[in-house]
């Protein structure tokens, strides 16, 4: 099957609007959400505190991607496992 040369651009077309769409959609609900809190005309100082929090949020992450691979580790190693640790969940806002 062979697509001609108008049907391809059209495709094309139609998939990068509707990436766009998405795109936007995705971005006013995040800043809906609160997950966005900077907006168009925010300025350097206000990035400070977001990056701060991002950055937090990564140091999480990494602890619990490390237990996880400490326990990943010991039940590939046949350990059995009596006590696995807590981890620490915030709730959502």
């Amino acid at each position: 099957m062979r697509i001609s040369k108008r049907m391809a651009i059209a495709l094309i077309t139609v998939v990068l609007l509707t990436g766009f769409t998405l795109g936007h959609l995705s971005l006013k609900l995040s800043h809906a959400q609160g997950v966005l809190p900077i907006s168009r005309g925010a300025k350097a100082s206000h990035l400070g505190p977001v990056i701060d929090q991002m950055q937090k949020h990564i140091d999480e992450l990494q602890q619990n991607l490390k237990a996880l691979r400490e326990v990943k580790d010991a039940l590939v190693a046949g350990e059995k496992i009596e006590i696995i640790p807590q981890l620490p969940v915030k709730p959502l806002k």
